[in-house]
């Protein structure tokens, strides 16, 4: 699995936004354990979460598909492209 950490939520969800109008999806789904509905039940922790929270906003999945190295060249080229214009 192949992953991109952005700056903020903001840049996250724009690049998210462009990916989709190339037809190329990247979803976020990590989120923090001690979110998660198990985790609130289950979990415990000690201290702030904040760097935790904050990378979780950040993270963005690159596609992961049977054959994707069929598409790889498109996919990393529009992400960039994305990229060199923020």
């Amino acid at each position: 699995m192949f992953y991109m950490l952005l700056n903020d939520l903001d840049e996250r969800s724009a690049f998210i936004a462009s990916m989709r109008e190339a037809d190329i999806m990247t979803p976020f789904h990590y989120a923090s354990l001690h979110t998660a509905e198990a985790g609130k039940k289950y979990g415990r922790f000690v201290g702030s979460m904040t760097h935790t929270n904050q990378l979780s906003d950040r993270l963005v999945r690159l596609p992961v598909y049977f054959n994707v190295k069929n598409d790889q060249d498109r996919i990393i080229s529009c992400a960039l492209k994305i990229l060199s214009q923020s």
